[in-house]
């Protein structure tokens, strides 16, 4: 039974959530301001700057609504309030990353999560756990990320409620992004919050987040229909500054898929400061790589390749500095506590994921991005092997995203287990890995290929799927350690060299 406490809860977060897809919140925001300054209770007072807190965080500074957050959780949790506090904390954090503070963010992240453990399956508990994923989601910790989203939609209907805007645009959010970073997650949640989206009673909701994100799972699953979904920019202008860069991103697809390339960089022009002041850093790549496709077709080469530089320098930014620093953290944490409960368990999951792509059990990228820093600093040589599974989408395609992840799971296992010792086995994205030797020359790496290929070759496809028959194909090449990425690059394309000349070979670059 709903309390009167989560009635009011409830009621008050709706209105935040609501104001918080507004670019113009300064009535509502005085309307809390004069709220907390007659509020003796430190208990509503905490429920109000939390209510504060999410007002604000579609805004470009994330500042106030950290602090906010911070000051929501400190009388929450005083207060005995599990449920709210643990919001807080998972808001706090979220902003915090956004600002730039990864460490203070996983404080608050760990918080959220303990808290959410010994708290009542209460919607507000609900939207704490779509809190903790919106912040794993900055992190790029999709797994974790989609495993609290799922919990936020299951204590919505534990509740018998429909979930929030906010959980539903998250939901998408987290699957879409995943996607664009190549951790393929299940669409059906994101399916559900499109159609949640597209009958909310908020017009920035319905028209701007419902159509744009239908659009964003169109280009996925259907790019051929893409141009179908009907994208109304009437709401843009009022909506939250972080909602207007994306959109304008959403837009700018479509119009580079139509061929308006000058379109598309115009839109993308205004979206991308925006997408960077607010620090969504999955978009902003996104946002770079399709300008520069953009200008490259409008014969722009020099602005072309500035965007190309600026996709490699954010994304290794982002992945070193934040979430190297991220791992760190949980590690000290987990150890501080002595691993004694569920949160620091989960903790060290995301150390896990962090270092290691769930799905095929293989080095993860932002492991590979780490160690390939390391190696700029090393003298010596190595060679690198990169292997790419042949027609990967037509498996997809014709036997399903099911039998799809089963082959990625034995082609893991092939590259894990040759006789071979590399240096680092990752995941390079998709459906391609990539392997380092120390060795000058390319023996080894060459041979690697070799047994990789032979150990495919005698596996029974078939229990997969009858008819499937899968196959890699890789490039090998060899250089200074100093120029391992360099070395990715020679090795890339003598990978391209093999797929040319039909698939199931190893080319090695001359």
């Amino acid at each position: 039974m709903t309390t009167n406490r989560e009635a009011a809860s409830k009621a008050t977060i709706r209105e935040a959530l609501d104001s918080a897809l507004l670019a113009d919140r300064s009535a509502r925001l005085r309307q809390i301001d004069a709220a907390i300054t007659a509020e003796p209770d430190d208990g509503r007072r905490g429920s109000l700057f939390l209510d504060r807190a999410i007002a604000q965080q579609g805004a470009a500074d994330p500042s106030r609504p950290a602090a906010d957050g911070v000051r929501a959780f400190e009388l929450l949790v005083g207060s005995g309030r599990n449920d709210e506090a643990a919001f807080a904390a998972a808001v706090a954090g979220g902003m915090m990353q956004r600002a730039g503070d990864v460490e203070a963010a996983v404080d608050y992240g760990v918080e959220a999560m303990a808290l959410i453990d010994v708290a009542d399956r209460t919607l507000v508990a609900g939207r704490a756990a779509n809190a903790i994923s919106v912040l794993f989601g900055q992190l790029s910790a999709f797994e974790q990320a989609f495993a609290y989203s799922n919990l936020a939609a299951d204590i919505c209907e534990h509740n018998l409620e429909s979930a929030p805007v906010a959980a539903c645009y998250n939901a998408c959010y987290v699957a879409v992004e995943a996607w664009h970073a190549g951790v393929h997650l299940p669409f059906d949640r994101a399916r559900q919050a499109i159609t949640q989206l597209m009958n909310d009673p908020n017009q920035i909701a319905s028209v701007m987040l419902g159509s744009g994100m239908a659009a964003e799972l169109a280009f996925i699953e259907h790019p051929d229909l893409f141009d179908t979904v009907d994208l109304d920019d009437t709401e843009i202008e009022d909506a939250a500054p972080r909602l207007q860069a994306w959109y304008r991103l959403v837009l700018a697809v479509r119009a580079h898929g139509t061929g308006d390339n000058a379109k598309a960089v115009e839109l993308l022009d205004v979206a991308l400061p925006a997408l960077i002041a607010v620090g969504d850093d999955h978009r902003v790549v996104r946002a770079y790589r399709l300008r520069s496709k953009a200008r490259a077709a409008l014969g722009d080469m020099t602005g072309a390749l500035e965007d190309s530089d600026a996709v490699g320098q954010t994304v290794r930014g982002w992945q070193v500095d934040q979430v190297g620093r991220l791992a760190v953290q949980i590690s000290r944490r987990a150890e501080l506590e002595q691993m004694q409960t569920s949160m620091q368990r989960r903790a060290v999951d995301l150390v896990r994921q962090i270092n290691v792509d769930e799905l095929t059990r293989t080095g993860s990228r932002r492991l590979l991005e780490v160690r390939l820093d390391e190696l700029e600093h090393e003298t010596g040589s190595v060679s690198i092997a990169l292997v790419d599974i042949d027609e990967f989408k037509s498996v997809n395609d014709e036997h399903g995203h099911a039998a799809g992840d089963a082959v990625l799971k034995r082609v893991g296992h092939a590259l894990s287990t040759t006789r071979q010792p590399c240096v680092l086995l990752a995941r390079y994205g998709g459906d391609e890995f990539v392997a380092v030797f120390s060795e000058s020359g390319t023996t080894t790496a060459a041979a690697f290929t070799d047994e990789v290929r032979a150990t495919l070759a005698e596996t029974d496809w078939a229990s997969i799927s009858p008819g499937l028959d899968v196959h890699v194909s890789a490039g090998v090449a060899t250089g200074p350690s100093a120029t391992a990425r360099s070395v990715i690059e020679h090795a890339d394309t003598a990978l391209y060299s093999a797929k040319r000349q039909g698939r199931n070979r190893t080319v090695i670059a001359s």
